[in-house]
């Protein structure tokens, strides 16, 4: 990655036992580094708030300054933020499928947030490189994943609200991530937010909900843009956007798109997509069962199938044998 000069240099150290490498990612928002844990000699990922439309690198490389007076107080906004989205990755630190949060500490007049390296790439450049869409085994298997995150973030009583292409990342392990909860908020007791302006909205990943200033905001804003996602693996092609939709919906289904794939995954990503949230699923369980019900029911059909043929060659077999015997029994008295 090039070189930013508002970047921390490389062998800057941290919280006394953090060394930076190099940096591996940057924002609007952050500097992402590659950096060495020299307490637990492994390397990790720090990110460091250093948002660029209020703050710069002092003159001595280290410190992050506001340009001016009203500035500040937008970086203050910045920095609740931060520290919230840090909140919530450290407390699904035991979730298998969300990053991994290890730290967090101010220094240099700003927020830094340790988190596991991952090694791999997000979906999204997965599917740019892919020349037909995905399968639909990769398909289920990937939706599942994402799942399991997201009921654990729900069942802790939050909301990602930036499911999408670039936020879900593929291990070079093959294991499914799901990263950024900058846009992530807490559900009320009635398990629903109302929408906020605040959040940078991703067309063809945001319902019609995210729109609206009374917008109920629940598990099935987070299960509309999960469903377009899978949209666009198995057809290569992105959701139109909700509001157009609302006008106007003429989007074909994914099985017009792409023949190959059956018609439960084309229902379970047309119900996932639908305009009306009370026509979707309701909750990450309802949507995993959906696909695990009907991938049981194939594999006890399959099952049953051949123990069936199993049987019944054994009972011919058994047939066969008697009427040998009988046969031989016969010869031999004649």
């Amino acid at each position: 990655m090039s070189y930013n000069s508002d970047a921390l240099m490389a062998g800057t150290i941290l919280n006394g036992r953090y060394e930076i490498k190099e940096m591996i990612g940057m924002g609007g928002m952050a500097f992402v580094y590659r950096a060495n844990d020299k307490v637990h000699q492994k390397d990790i990922a720090v990110k460091e708030l250093c948002p660029s439309a209020c703050c710069k690198r002092s003159q001595d490389r280290k410190n992050v300054v506001s340009y001016s007076k009203n500035a500040v107080f937008q970086y203050q906004n910045y920095k609740q933020s931060f520290y919230e989205e840090a909140k919530i990755l450290m407390k699904c630190s035991s979730c298998p499928n969300i990053i991994s949060a290890f730290d967090l500490f101010e220094e240099n007049s700003t927020v830094y947030l340790v988190t596991e390296l991952l090694e791999g790439i997000t979906l999204q450049h997965y599917l740019f490189r892919q020349k037909e869409p995905l399968a639909e085994p990769k398909i289920i298997y990937m939706t599942l994943e994402v799942l399991n995150a997201l009921s654990f973030l729900h069942h802790i009583g939050y909301l990602h609200l930036d499911i999408s292409d670039d936020n879900i990342f593929i291990t070079s392990s093959g294991k499914v991530k799901l990263i950024d909860f900058g846009s992530a908020a807490a559900q009320a007791a009635d398990n629903h937010v109302f929408a906020s302006k605040s959040i940078i909205l991703k067309i063809h990943y945001a319902p019609p909900e995210q729109y609206q200033s009374d917008g109920l905001i629940g598990a099935w804003t987070d299960l509309y843009a999960l469903g377009a996602v899978m949209y666009e693996a198995v057809t290569k092609i992105k959701v139109t956007g909700a509001m157009e939709r609302i006008h106007k919906d003429d989007m074909g289904s994914p099985k017009q798109i792409n023949s190959r794939i059956s018609d439960r995954l084309d229902f379970i990503i047309r119900k996932a997509l639908a305009l009306n949230a009370k026509d979707r699923f309701q909750s990450a369980e309802e949507f995993r069962d959906s696909i695990i019900i009907r991938n049981d029911l194939v594999h006890v059909g399959s099952m049953l199938y051949n123990n069936t043929i199993s049987i019944c060659m054994k009972i011919i077999g058994f047939v066969c044998l008697i009427i040998c015997c009988i046969l031989g029994l016969l010869w031999i008295n004649r």
